[in-house]
């Protein structure tokens, strides 16, 4: 997806206004609104996050085998991010599995069992992927000798193949989203398009308000 240079200038109320460098001539970089925008907005956020996705999976492939903690904590912040896209949120509308495989059964195969790992393994650890047992050892009269606790986790992290599947999820839905993408830029340009040079002129001019924290919502 092509990136433009923007800008921000001070604005008389104090906020900052939107400049967008590629159009110099602009008067001012105004907000649309309305159903066709809110899902432009939502599209472009979620393939923001697949492309970070992707990267982080190509990156995957230069951390040394030996690194096993880092390897797998990156395939799970991954596999979080990549399915908060087909999660309800208040800042985007969710992205629909099977409108993005479509028939293709073995895609959503593969979909429904990453999201596996993500619910039950990643998130909450309550797969026999994960096996915790408390143990006791006991000597050959019967005695106690000691406690014993075990952990048994399948370590997916280190399985190329598996991950492979991973990656092959990012970039599919990513190659959708693109696709809707021009879709909805389209459609939002003809709307645009059709409005009054007064009606263009009376739209409210897009600011820019500094995040203040993680608890704050657009």
């Amino acid at each position: 997806m092509n990136r433009l240079s923007t800008s921000l200038v001070r604005g008389p109320d104090g906020r900052m206004a939107i400049k967008i460098d590629a159009y110099p001539n602009a008067s001012k970089i105004a907000e649309v609104s309305g159903q066709r925008a809110r899902r432009l907005s939502s599209l472009r956020l979620h393939h923001a996050v697949l492309e970070e996705c992707e990267r982080a999976m190509q990156e995957w492939l230069a951390i040394p085998e030996t690194n096993a903690s880092a390897r797998s904590l990156l395939v799970a912040g991954v596999a979080t991010k990549y399915f908060s896209c087909f999660g309800r949120n208040s800042a985007s509308g969710p992205l629909n599995a099977a409108k993005i495989f479509g028939s293709d059964s073995n895609a959503m195969e593969c979909f429904d069992f990453w999201k596996a790992v993500r619910d039950n393994h990643i998130a909450h650890d309550v797969s026999t992927l994960s096996q915790p047992q408390s143990l006791v050892a006991i000597g050959p009269n019967g005695e106690f000798v000691d406690v014993v606790s075990l952990t048994i986790r399948a370590n997916i992290a280190s399985d190329s193949e598996t991950n492979n599947v991973l990656y092959q999820l990012i970039w599919r839905t990513m190659k959708w989203v693109e696709t809707a993408i021009e879709k909805a830029v389209e459609g939002l340009r003809e709307e645009v398009a059709a409005m009054t040079d007064e009606q263009r002129l009376a739209l409210k001019e897009a600011r820019y308000t500094a995040p203040s924290g993680p608890h704050s919502h657009r």
